[in-house]
């Protein structure tokens, strides 16, 4: 090649890319965010997240949000996420234990003492840092991690105290970290996703469902289980995902927009997940529904029962452990107190 052709070649090549430049910084990608709820700390977290995207990236990001399990169940909606034809996922962590078991850890009932101690823990950089990279290598991206709200049960009949659980089936999540406390007590519990439970219940599938009132509130559980028993012995997190399919196409700056905005959102819903909580207890008496708790200080040993299922299930695991280990470290460091 001569250099009269190498010039021109190369002059070539500078056109296409200064060419190409405009492309790319004009296209549009549209966007999915699913999740299962609705008028809740997720759906929430869903349109804030589409505000900030689409305002900062000047409308090339055009996100939609799809709650209510629009975009199939939670498993189907996991599937999608993973092979790139469904964006963002968001979902309580332990959903993704097939992708990876560890995902339950940050899940652990008997961990946090209150919603703000289980704040602190979930913005620690150490603590937020890990989880959200647990899934990069089975194709999903973590870009927040933020508190749900306290954990409880939507049962048919009064569960006065965690011994009545005995011989009840109760709706769990999809893994031990649910399964094995409520069988502490003597019940069974069901995993199934949050589409399915109504139906379950009405059909006495199951006795009752363990959620939060903020999503039996919105779905009027109380139509079906009228008794919330707000357990605290469990704070739900909840994690949002990015296809890593779908983001390693995606230019440099607008990769950079989605984790920097995943990061922001998340100290704006802590406040509001928090007067949530409390619409949602009111709106579910409301409707006819009952609300109790149970208390530590008035049912002894029952988080020294949850706390010893939790520790049987996460230290036999080497991974699940080192995680754990963790974990309980920044719990304790954060604690009330000290």
């Amino acid at each position: 090649m001569t250099i009269a052709t190498r010039v021109i070649a190369a002059g070539a090549v500078l056109a296409a890319t200064a060419a190409a430049a405009p492309v790319a910084a004009q296209q549009t990608w549209d966007v999915k965010i699913a999740y299962a709820t609705i008028n809740d700390v997720q759906d929430e977290w869903g349109k804030r997240f589409r505000d900030r995207l689409e305002s900062r990236s000047n409308g090339r990001l055009k996100p939609r949000v799809y709650p209510s399990s629009q975009l199939g169940i939670t498993p189907r909606q996991i599937e999608g996420l993973q092979l790139g034809t469904i964006e963002f996922m968001v979902s309580p962590p332990q959903y993704l234990v097939g992708v990876d078991p560890r995902f339950q850890v940050i899940a652990g009932p008997g961990l946090y003492q209150s919603l703000e101690h289980a704040r602190r823990v979930a913005s620690d950089p150490r603590i937020r840092e890990t989880v959200l990279k647990i899934g990069e290598a089975k194709g999903v991206i973590g870009v927040s991690l933020f508190v749900y709200g306290p954990g409880g049960f939507e049962m048919r009949d009064p569960l006065p105290n965690p011994q009545a659980l005995k011989g009840k089936k109760i709706r769990v999540l999809g893994s031990e970290i649910e399964t094995e406390p409520v069988k502490a007590f003597g019940a069974t519990g069901v995993p199934m996703p949050l589409g399915e439970v109504t139906a379950a219940i009405q059909q006495g599938v199951v006795d009752g469902a363990a959620a939060s009132v903020t999503v039996a509130a919105a779905f009027k559980m109380q139509s079906i289980a009228k008794y919330h028993i707000e357990s605290n012995w469990q704070i739900h997190m909840d994690t949002a995902f990015v296809s890593k399919v779908w983001f390693d196409k995606l230019p440099a700056d607008l990769q950079k927009i989605i984790l920097e905005e995943g990061k922001a959102v998340e100290p704006e819903l802590f406040g509001w997940m928090v007067e949530h909580q409390s619409r949602a207890k009111a709106d579910w008496i409301a409707g006819g529904g009952v609300f109790s708790e149970w208390k530590a200080q008035d049912h002894p040993g029952m988080m020294e029962t949850v706390q010893a299922a939790t520790d049987r299930i996460l230290m036999r695991d080497a991974g699940n452990r080192q995680l754990y280990d963790l974990v309980k470290q920044v719990v304790k460091e954060t604690a009330p107190g000290s």
